[in-house]
């Protein structure tokens, strides 16, 4: 697995790598592959890509359980806690929201109707 951060000549996922501060290769969380593959998924947009790898990587934490023995304890929680803070920062620097809606026309069931309704026939500049 391919692991780049070249600063002099930034590529979107020396970018993405910048935004989640995994730009040591000894500690990388990510491959180039799991970026570029997050970039496609994302319609190219390295920004959400860098989202969704952030969100990706809360799930991961997530399924890590809670336990202690002995001296070791392990809890996940504080770890979530700050991705959920990079997340939500990174989602108002980028400018993207967490929900994304679309618009449905509907008709009544009991109209008789058979298709959609096509609402852009009644939308004329003549009442203006």
């Amino acid at each position: 697995m391919a692991f780049t951060y070249d600063t002099s000549n930034p590529t979107d996922i020396t970018r993405v790598r910048y935004h989640l501060a995994d730009t040591v290769e000894a500690d990388a969380i990510w491959s180039d592959e799991d970026i570029t593959y997050a970039i496609t998924l994302n319609d190219g947009s390295w920004q959400r890509a860098v989202v969704s790898l952030i969100e990706q990587y809360i799930t991961t934490l997530a399924r890590t359980p809670q336990f202690s023995s002995d001296w070791l304890s392990v809890n996940p929680k504080s770890s979530i806690d700050a991705w959920r803070m990079l997340l939500m920062d990174k989602r108002r620097e980028f400018g993207l929201k967490k929900i994304v809606a679309t618009v449905t026309h509907t008709y009544r069931a009991d109209s008789r109707q058979e298709s959609e309704p096509d609402y852009t026939e009644d939308n004329t500049d003549e009442d203006v």
